[in-house]
């Protein structure tokens, strides 16, 4: 038996961005910039969703877990917002 369990989720400000984990916003919108940026997040503009699907026996016990995130949430990086408001 699987059971599918989606919820919402969003990245802290002043986690490392982890592009596994979240989109850049405002980075593309420079001329040549690199999408593999790296540095700390201000904050989430949007939030993400996962999908966490559980295998359970047929005594209905939790086998296995696998969780993925389905949509990411947009975050702006510190650096990128203090070039913003300067």
């Amino acid at each position: 038996m699987v059971s599918k369990e989606i919820s919402p989720f969003y990245i802290k400000s002043g986690d490392q961005f982890d592009p596994l984990h979240a989109d850049l916003e405002y980075e593309d919108e420079e001329v040549n910039q690199p999408m593999n940026k790296e540095g700390l997040v201000a904050c989430s503009l949007s939030i993400g969703l996962f999908c966490t699907r559980s295998s359970r026996d047929m005594d209905g016990k939790i086998v296995q877990t696998k969780k993925e995130v389905i949509l990411k949430p947009k975050v702006i990086l510190q650096e990128t917002l203090r070039m913003i408001v300067t």
